[in-house]
């Protein structure tokens, strides 16, 4: 061997880590979460309400009616 075994399996976690947490994003997206932490319980779970945006996990709104 090149004696980098150690570095390519390190390389590989990093890379596999990186593909979990893109693919974390994506399926959010597609459930309609906009990435902003809502501002009452700190959940990431606000998605469009109108013009607004609200929390599914405490039902807070983004300050609109």
């Amino acid at each position: 061997g090149n004696g980098n075994g150690a570095q390519t399996t390190r390389k590989t976690a990093v890379l596999r880590t990186q593909m979990q947490g893109n693919r974390a994003v994506v399926l959010a997206k597609l459930q309609g979460y906009e990435g902003d932490p809502c501002s009452e319980c700190g959940q990431f779970t606000m998605v469009r309400n109108g013009t607004c945006l609200k929390c599914q996990s405490c039902g807070a709104t983004s300050g609109c009616s």
